[in-house]
């Protein structure tokens, strides 16, 4: 018995490893002599890592408190030539634990002792730290000790009682002894069979999406690859589709998850035979949609975007053709391949500010690659303490099983699905004071706005396109791939009789930028600003940064204007209604929320109607 105990406690000691990830959010004591440090997640050879990076003179300090000792896992690199310093301040000491000079990629183990103090990880030079973690375990060379003894005292004991066994009465001990182990047997053997065959075969598809938060990435079955287009969905789904925590802002890195509150919102998902998010392909429409993420949606139930919005507003068919993640060139090929067909009146594609011109660079380099190289996709946000029992296929199972256990009761308890959409989901609180300022806490602006609070975060790539002048922008070869393709969308459309509308969507940035200018000192934001350019050591001028606020919207109403196309630009109006108080944008998310998409369907709608084209073909 004390055999068996031991060797459950050695077990449970192995099971209990856990892993502690270090992220920047987690730091301590930050302040200015801390030199440029930021962090983002980037999949790697299938998996997410994540990677802190640090410009100069930088100094990271995190707490630690372990009983026993541990190993800090460390994997710096350096394109040039950095050092960096490990020290351990406890009880007012300062202990040096490590000294490195590397050039290229340098892993390493660190030893750390048992210590309740400050790990602090001072570097000089442009470094990058890939999944800097430490690992804690519990001393189990006690229990192997005790278990060596309890095994010597075995022996002495069987060959002092050798021919003087104890007396067992019709054999009790014998069947006991076969009854544990065969139950012990079992479950051993059944545990090691699940845990193999997921191993070898693959786990099923939900398990697999339970264990992003470990940072795997496995197929998305809601979505394929395909050479013309790269990632696109899936035909012919219906399924559930599941938001859990925060907005794209939280999941990519940009601002903690601690920072705001998300509760999970679930919806239908389903595409059409051929892979678009409507009920099913229609022979003949008045409306083609074409665009990314703001047009598919998925961010919303499909009745609340604009396309639905839009197509109830004129009564007319409208065919969403949208698809998360296209670009310009994918755009023009969606036209020729399948909105054509079926004869629109109107071709409306949406512009999206935010990265279109990007998205055309991107998608240039893999087409002229010929599928040599794969779209640039970005990971997550992934769990920051992991204990090793968790890491365990079947753990996964279980824990599925449980989790669709209690959704069913809570659908249950509310009556089926719940769908989310609250003023506080969209960043809105009324009934403010008066002495309410505005503030800002780790990536959340908080102003408040014609008696209410308005809570949201800034995406960092899109705020930083800001310091991208008109004329930089121009020359950019993303610019002149979408001019092209917006003059051949053009030639298409008209060939087949329908009218190209080009509707512009600006990121949030452009929107709440004025806000912001008024509800802060220069100071105050400039300092703010900081935390979402902490990967551009450069820095940022925020006079600049408001003179190309519109830089985009001048390009494409010139390109529209020269070329006879026409325009529909809802930057104002979606200002307008922020500065009244009312979120258009998820407050941790760069899509619009229900009331954004509402008002661009309105404004689509009055527009077609004041040019003739709500109307169908004569």
């Amino acid at each position: 018995m004390a055999q068996f105990l031991l060797a459950l406690l050695i077990l449970k000691s192995w099971l209990y490893v856990t892993t502690y990830r270090l992220y920047v959010e987690d730091r301590i004591d930050p302040s200015p002599q801390d030199g440029m440090i930021w962090q983002q997640f980037n999949i790697q050879d299938r998996r997410v890592v994540p990677q802190i990076f640090t410009e100069g003179s930088a100094r990271l300090k995190f707490p630690v408190q372990f009983a026993y000792s541990s190993t800090l896992w460390i994997t710096g690199t350096s394109a040039g030539r950095a050092t960096y310093e490990i020290h351990l301040l406890e009880n007012g000491s300062r202990r040096l634990l490590y000294r490195r000079q590397i050039e290229g990629q340098d892993p390493g183990r660190i030893a750390l002792p048992p210590c309740n103090g400050i790990l602090e990880i001072s570097s000089r030079g442009s470094v990058v730290w890939s999944d800097l973690r430490i690992v804690h375990g519990w001393a189990s060379a006690p229990y192997v000790v005790a278990l060596g003894i309890a095994f010597l005292a075995t022996f002495i004991l069987l060959r002092k009682s050798k021919g003087h066994s104890l007396p067992d009465r019709g054999g009790q001990r014998r069947i006991l002894l076969f009854i544990g182990a065969s139950i012990s047997g079992s479950f051993l053997l059944t545990f090691f069979l699940l845990e193999a065959a997921m191993q070898v075969f693959g786990a099923p598809a939900a398990i697999r999406t339970l264990r992003r938060d470990f940072g795997e990435v496995s197929p998305d079955p809601q979505w394929e690859d395909s050479s013309p287009y790269g990632s696109r969905l899936r035909r012919n789904q219906n399924t559930v589709l599941q938001w859990r925590g925060g907005g794209d802002i939280v999941r990519m890195g940009f601002i903690p998850p601690t920072a705001v509150s998300s509760s999970p919102n679930r919806y239908s998902l389903r595409t059409d035979a051929e892979g678009f998010r409507n009920v099913q392909v229609r022979a003949a429409i008045h409306v083609a949609a074409l665009g990314d993420s703001f047009t598919d949606g998925l961010t919303l139930p499909v009745d609340q975007i604009w396309p639905s919005r839009l197509e109830q507003k004129l009564g007319l068919p409208v065919q969403n053709y949208g698809t998360a993640g296209f670009g310009p060139q994918q755009e023009l090929r969606v036209l020729r391949d399948y909105a054509i067909p079926h004869h629109p009146r109107v071709v409306l594609l949406a512009f999206f500010a935010g990265n279109d011109i990007f998205d055309a660079e991107r998608f240039d380099k893999y087409e002229r690659s010929e599928g040599s190289i794969t779209l640039p996709k970005t990971g997550w946000s992934i769990k920051k303490v992991v204990v090793r029992y968790e890491t365990f296929y079947s753990f996964s199972l279980v824990r599925l099983a449980l989790n669709t256990l209690r959704a069913k009761a809570s659908n249950q308890e509310a009556g089926g699905t719940r769908v989310v959409d609250t003023a506080e989901r969209n960043g809105e609180s009324p009934g403010i004071s008066a002495e309410s300022v505005p503030g800002f806490d780790r990536g959340i602006f908080t102003v408040p706005v014609n008696g209410r609070t308005l809570r949201f975060a800034l995406m960092p790539p899109y705020l930083q396109t800001l310091t991208f002048s008109e004329t930089a922008l121009e020359k950019r070869s993303g610019w002149q791939l979408t001019r092209k393709t917006i003059l051949e969308m053009n030639r298409v459309s008209h060939e087949s009789g329908a009218a190209l509308v080009v509707l512009f969507i600006p990121f949030k940035s452009q929107v709440y930028f004025p806000l912001l200018e008024r509800s802060f000192g220069k100071e105050d934001l400039e300092r703010d600003f900081q935390f979402y350019f902490r990967q551009e050591p450069a820095g940022f001028d925020l006079k600049e940064m408001s003179q190309n606020r519109l830089a985009q919207n001048h390009l494409m109403r010139r390109l529209c204007e020269d070329e006879h196309i026409l325009l529909i630009d809802p930057t104002d109006a979606l200002q307008m209604e922020v500065e009244a108080g009312r979120n258009m944008y998820f407050p941790d998310d760069s899509h619009w929320n229900a009331a954004g998409h509402e008002l661009a369907a309105s404004a689509i709608a009055a527009f077609l109607n004041s040019h003739g084209l709500d109307q169908n073909k004569e």
